[in-house]
């Protein structure tokens, strides 16, 4: 899968980007719980192609050396490497992607409108010419970058 990809949580109406393959598939204990961060995510690539998390399974513990790793288990936020069960590829269309994003944003717009560029990024998605474009606006939006 080419990066970054869109991540849809359809059950908390909740939606973000991994930039790359550590960020997709490092994660605390809590992500695998029932009903946790990986059940049911839908993930989106630039071309369109979308894959929905049927399984996530704790690969192994990532070493961050002792204290830190001491320190993670106390608060318990001990990171893992994680191994994902997916889905057949299927495909999004254009259309339904955009409503999707507009539908999250608008459910929470004080969290999406922190950087007050609410209503542009709103504006330029409705205007954007291809999913790629989409991912590629919401990568930016999603990690402060948007202007």
């Amino acid at each position: 899968m080419k990066m970054p990809l869109i991540w849809i949580n359809e059950r908390e109406k909740s939606m973000g980007t991994f930039r790359n393959i550590d960020e997709l598939t490092t994660a605390t204990r809590s992500a695998f719980k029932k009903g946790g961060f990986y059940d049911g995510l839908q993930l989106v690539t630039l071309e369109g192609d979308k894959y929905i998390v049927q399984g996530a399974k704790k690969e192994y513990v990532i070493n961050q050396g002792r204290i830190k790793t001491f320190l993670w288990k106390l608060i318990g936020g001990e990171l893992y490497r994680v191994k994902l069960d997916l889905s057949d590829r299927s495909e999004i269309s254009y259309s339904l992607l955009l409503a999707s994003i507009l539908q999250i944003v608008e459910k929470d717009e004080e969290y999406w409108d922190s950087d007050g560029l609410l209503e542009q990024f709103k504006s330029k998605a409705r205007n954007s010419n291809s999913i790629k474009e989409l991912v590629e606006l919401l990568d930016e939006k999603y990690n402060g970058e948007f202007h």
